[in-house]
């Protein structure tokens, strides 16, 4: 029986964005919340009082390296906490900013005190536990340490530590150094609150069993319960067919050993003998390996598993296929001046491939500083201080696909093309699913171009984030060719009043009239204010929105009233929204053509 208390604040969301500024390796914007006053007079620009363009301009769609991949099923059932039964406290949040309920799943979550528990119904078989969590920091910001008891059946059968020595980070940000985050409570403005921890089972959970999780009496803290993953993992994968095995390097495999050296030296001896490297089942603590070419291959991304402070795949120019494991780094703080705490670092060779990887506590996934046809598929990126994945400039007929985002501090996805550098083209992100950034948007454009944005799932962006941003933005090049957006479905993004809507389009730095903007069947579902929004204060043009679903939000469109072009929304379905559908703060240098 659930005798769960719920609770349910209401609380006015008013923010404002204090700064968007060029990062020396990662971007970020800072956002000053809770405030609702408008931006001081030095950053106000006024609208150019040009007259509006056509809507759109005839749309020539460019080559492909590749099709759009397929959409692969998710492998793990996720279970939202307050779904569960619980003694302790459920939390729905209209979720204000700085708040667990901002950045959890849904806006809501559950509070267990010492003593109360926590119960699912599993409703599949599952051999493997992931718990996101929220663990309260110490009043120095350096952390608390602390465990919640697992049960199957009624019966404890494991512990799983919780900690908050990977979260929370208050204040204003240090753009460019580091150390960008302060992790003085005293500073105010709390942000990333959650963390995750993993479980293999003992024994395999049936469908229909219970799985329980509570805080053991005398914790002396509360901890809080996002959602929980169960999965089953599988067998091991065997190793290729002449292949060479790290374990012929007497590698420790114990998780505290230093294990680079054998690492290296096998990486290094399956490359000169162009035959795959297979690292088997173990923990392997390692520092910044290089690899020059051939194929890294795991026995799964549950069962081989790199660690350590520095863990970290460095690709040096070859092809490479990395596939099947994990890399869990130690990363408690975002150093814009090095890419050591990138779990992949590097340029890989033309046609390269990463696959099933799995990241976590780490600066970034992958800050992809130049690649050629490079797909990176089926990975799940967690908990992370920046961007999970961002192509940055150089990046061409480039793939990002079916992986699971959740966590990032930054931009999820993006691709960013200074202009100091070479312009990206032909890049794709397709059937990824984005879960809670922590800071920013979903998946962001920043020029150049063309891109495929399709079959993405976006959703819980209460940061005053986008769930799709295409932007002139951090001194990108302009943008040109087709953004082709199409078929996804973002969920509960954008902010509460005013911009960023769910998509946004904003021509920040730069005209954006070299592009086509298109955008056809995309499910807009209860956005935190508009579905979209177009700003300026440069030029927008040829921008599209086809077959638009908005469902629960309070605008369709809105307009900033520095924006100058025009945009043509066509075969728009609305529901449970209300009857101010449309609001264009600059009639008079934006053109907002409606159905």
């Amino acid at each position: 029986m659930n005798t769960a208390k719920v609770v349910r604040p209401t609380r006015t969301r008013l923010c404002r964005v204090a700064a968007l500024a060029p990062l020396v390796v990662s971007l970020g914007a800072l956002t000053d919340c809770g405030t609702g006053d408008a931006l001081p007079p030095d950053q106000q620009v006024s609208p150019n009082p040009m007259q509006p363009v056509a809507p759109v301009t005839p749309i020539i769609d460019q080559p492909y390296a590749s099709d759009v991949p397929d959409a692969l099923p998710l492998s793990a059932t996720q279970l939202e906490a307050e779904a569960g039964e619980t003694t302790g406290t459920v939390w729905e949040n209209d979720p204000p900013s700085h708040s667990r309920g901002a950045e959890a799943s849904g806006g809501s979550y559950v509070e267990l005190a010492p003593g109360q528990k926590l119960t699912f119904h599993s409703p599949v078989a599952a051999d493997s536990l992931v718990v996101r969590f929220s663990y309260p920091d110490s009043p120095d910001g350096t952390g608390l340490d602390g465990s919640i008891d697992v049960q199957v059946g009624g019966t404890t059968v494991s512990s799983l530590p919780v900690t908050s020595r990977f979260s929370w980070e208050y204040g204003s940000a240090l753009w460019g150094t580091s150390n960008v985050w302060p992790s003085d409570p005293t500073n105010g403005y709390p942000r990333h609150f959650w963390d995750e921890s993993s479980l293999r089972l003992a024994a395999a959970v049936d469908g229909n069993t219970t799985v329980g999780l509570s805080n053991p009496a005398g914790s002396g803290q509360s901890v809080y319960i996002d959602l929980i993953e169960l999965e089953s993992i599988g067998d091991a994968i065997p190793a290729p067919p002449d292949s060479i095995s790290l374990a012929d390097f007497a590698p420790a495999a114990d998780g505290v050993t230093d294990d680079s050296s054998a690492l290296q030296s096998a990486i290094s001896q399956a490359s000169a003998m162009n035959r795959t490297l297979y690292v088997p089942e173990g923990t392997y603590h390692i520092e910044s390996i290089s690899v020059l070419s051939g194929t890294v291959q795991g026995a799964g991304m549950w069962r081989t598993r790199f660690v350590g402070k520095g863990a970290q795949l460095r690709m040096t120019g070859g092809t490479v296929h990395l596939a099947d494991f994990a890399i869990f780094g130690e990363t408690m703080i975002r150093n814009d001046i090095s890419q050591s705490d990138n779990a992949l670092d590097g340029i890989p060779g033309a046609d390269s491939l990463i696959e099933r990887i799995w990241v976590e506590h780490a600066k970034c996934a992958y800050w992809v500083a130049g690649a050629t046809r490079l797909r990176i598929s089926g990975c799940r990126f967690r908990d992370l201080m920046a961007d999970a994945v961002n192509f940055c400039g150089g990046v061409y007929q480039s793939t990002l696909d079916n992986n699971q985002i959740r966590n990032s501090g930054d931009d999820s996805l993006a691709a960013w093309s200074p202009s100091t550098g070479a312009p990206g083209d032909h890049n794709q992100f397709a059937h990824n699913t984005i879960q809670s950034p922590w800071l920013a948007s979903g998946i962001s454009l920043y020029g150049a171009g063309p891109f495929r944005v399709v079959g993405n799932t976006i959703k819980d962006i209460a940061t005053r984030g986008a769930g799709i941003n295409v932007a002139a933005d951090f001194g990108s090049h302009p943008f040109r060719g087709l953004v082709d957006v199409r078929d996804n479905e973002i969920v509960r993004c954008g902010a509460s009043s005013g911009a960023p809507g769910a998509i946004r389009l904003s021509a920040y730095d730069t005209d954006m009239t070299g592009g086509q903007f298109v955008f056809t069947h995309n499910v807009v579902q209860a956005p935190l204010g508009p579905a979209v929004s177009c700003e300026g204060p440069k030029q927008l043009t040829n921008v599209l929105f086809t077959d638009l679903e908005v469902e629960g939000a309070p605008w369709v469109a809105y307009v900033s009233s520095d924006a100058i072009g025009a945009a043509t929304f066509e075969n728009v379905a609305v529901s449970d929204s209300t009857p101010t559908e449309w609001q264009n703060d600059a009639p008079g240098t934006f053109t907002l053509t409606t159905p």
